[in-house]
């Protein structure tokens, strides 16, 4: 069994939450999450990249520090 915390696939860098799961914590849409972390198009066909950097594979799961990264733009956001 691997290192949780050494292994390739870490508790902060690791999948560890779904989008509702991010958005709930994070107090924004899973939608929201979904867009800042996948990118989107605009109702204008316009191509609107990740706002954050994606760095795991699994494109339906959120990683501990992404969810960091998603709260904080969260309260910015309602600021």
């Amino acid at each position: 069994m691997a290192d949780p915390l050494n292994g390739s696939k870490s508790w902060r860098t690791g999948p560890l939450y779904t989008f509702s799961e991010a958005g709930r914590l994070a107090h924004v849409s899973p939608t929201t999450v979904r867009n800042w972390l996948l990118g989107y198009k605009s109702g204008t066909g316009k191509l609107v990249p990740p706002l954050f950097h994606k760095s795991n594979n699994d494109a339906a799961m959120v990683s501990f520090l992404q969810l960091v990264e998603v709260v904080v733009a969260g309260q910015f956001s309602k600021a």
